[in-house]
């Protein structure tokens, strides 16, 4: 009787009306500051599930324009720099800055990229093959497109298991005003049977 007061109370639902707008208005600000891409860039990395899928489709972005760039010619450095900022992710971006100037200083891709934590083992292993073959535009190419179609079928999962939890937890909510109202009702029965 009680779970069923508060969950009819509408002062519940207030904090988490406060909550939502706070997170949507702090997404539409993280489009235009740094600071706040930042922080977003980072909770998402650190959310169960989803943060290897975020890293993947950035890994994926990341692959994409290195391989384009490399291909049209642009000098390694550079196009080192573009597919960081390409990736989607604040973090990824600045972890590379520091690491294509070593690029440009004669270190090998995988060498340099190995130093961050930002990349995934499949990446390295994709640039090191491909520098040690020579075709790092194929092989980045075919990463790209492993991780575009593996993080399509993550995200697929992922909103499946949000979907099911938020709608177990509603489902709970009906449950306990039903239970509420029949556990009240037999209780008045009880009292006006005695």
């Amino acid at each position: 009787m009680l779970l069923d007061n508060f969950l009819l109370n509408p002062w519940v639902y207030v904090p988490l009306l406060i909550v939502t707008a706070v997170v949507v208005i702090f997404l539409k600000a993280a489009r235009g500051s740094e600071r706040a891409a930042r922080i977003r860039d980072g909770f998402a990395f650190w959310i169960p599930h989803y943060a290897s899928t975020a890293q993947m489709l950035a890994m994926a972005k990341f692959s994409r324009a290195l391989a384009l760039l490399f291909g049209s010619g642009v000098q390694i450095r550079d196009a080192v720099l573009l597919a960081g900022d390409a990736a989607g992710n604040v973090l990824i971006a600045e972890a590379v800055r520091p690491l294509a100037k070593k690029i440009g200083d004669g270190t090998s891709i995988f060498d340099a990229l190995r130093e961050s934590d930002m990349f995934t083992p499949e990446t390295l292993d994709m640039i090191r093959a491909g520098e040690t073959t020579g075709s790092l535009q194929s092989l980045l190419d075919h990463l790209a497109n492993h991780y575009e179609e593996e993080g399509k079928v993550r995200m697929d999962k992922f909103t499946t298991v949000l979907t099911t939890a938020i709608l177990i937890i509603v489902l709970l909510a009906v449950a306990s005003t039903i239970f509420g109202f029949w556990s009240g009702y037999a209780g008045q029965f009880t009292s006006l049977m005695e």
